[in-house]
C-alpha cells in the first residue's frame, strides 16, 4: 500500500514503521491498519488530491526504495510515456531504487517478470485545511 501526495512524492503506507508484512487471505475484506495495528496520517500543506495505491499479488513482490534522486523512466516532461511502456516496465523490474513516478510500472514489470498476476486499485483522497 503506497501513498502519492500532491507533490507527487510516493511513500510506503503498509507495512508501516515497525510493522511486519503478513500475507492476507484472499476472498475477504481487509482493513488497513488492521484490528491490532494503528497509524495516523498527518494532513499538511500543500492540500489537494492524494492517491493511495494498492498492489496485491498471489506471492510477495519485492518493494523498491523510492528516491527523488533517481530519474523517472515512466514520465518525461510531466507526461506519461506510453510508447515504450513494456520496455520501461521490464527495465524497472530489475531496479532496487526507483523514482516515485515509476511505482505502477515497477510493480507491473516486476509481476510480469516473475509470472505473477498483479492486482491494482486506487483511492483518491482530497485534503484541505480545517
Amino acid at each position: 500500500l503506497s501513498g502519492i501526495n500532491t507533490k507527487n512524492e510516493a511513500s510506503l503506507l503498509y507495512p508501516g514503521p515497525g510493522q511486519q508484512e503478513r500475507p492476507l487471505p484472499s476472498g475477504t475484506v481487509h482493513a488497513v491498519p488492521g484490528d491490532h495495528e494503528s497509524w495516523e496520517v498527518v494532513v499538511e500543506p500543500p492540500f489537494g488530491t492524494d492517491v493511495v495505491k494498492l498492489f496485491a499479488s498471489e506471492r510477495p513482490l519485492p518493494k523498491p526504495v523510492i528516491s527523488a534522486e533517481v530519474g523517472s523512466k515512466s514520465f518525461r516532461d510531466g507526461t506519461r510515456t506510453l510508447t515504450r511502456r513494456a520496455t520501461v516496465q521490464q527495465e524497472l523490474a530489475g531496479q532496487k531504487v526507483i523514482n516515485g513516478f515509476d511505482l505502477v510500472d515497477y510493480y507491473k514489470g516486476t509481476a510480469a517478470t516473475l509470472g505473477f498476476t498483479l492486482y491494482e486499485d486506487s483511492l483518491f483522497v482530497q485534503t484541505r485545511p480545517h
